[in-house]
């Protein structure tokens, strides 16, 4: 996986963002947070909803990952 895909999946784990957090945390293009959100979402369930962002707290569609992932 991509290291900017793999620091997408940091950001996201238990706090859902919109796209501009990301980017702005991140430090990439907001058009290319789609792709590595794909990248994430090959390995991990990639969760979408309308909400309110937990670092800007605008009310729009947050992406976030649920609980820790372990390896079995």
């Amino acid at each position: 996986m991509p290291a900017n895909a793999v620091l997408i999946a940091v950001l996201i784990i238990d706090r859902p963002l919109c796209a501009h957090c990301i980017s702005r945390k991140s430090g990439l293009a907001v058009d290319a947070i789609e792709s590595y959100l794909s990248h994430v979402a090959r390995k991990v369930p990639v969760n979408r909803s309308n909400d309110r962002c937990r670092a800007c707290g605008e009310p729009t569609e947050v992406v976030s990952i649920s609980g820790m992932v372990r390896n079995p």
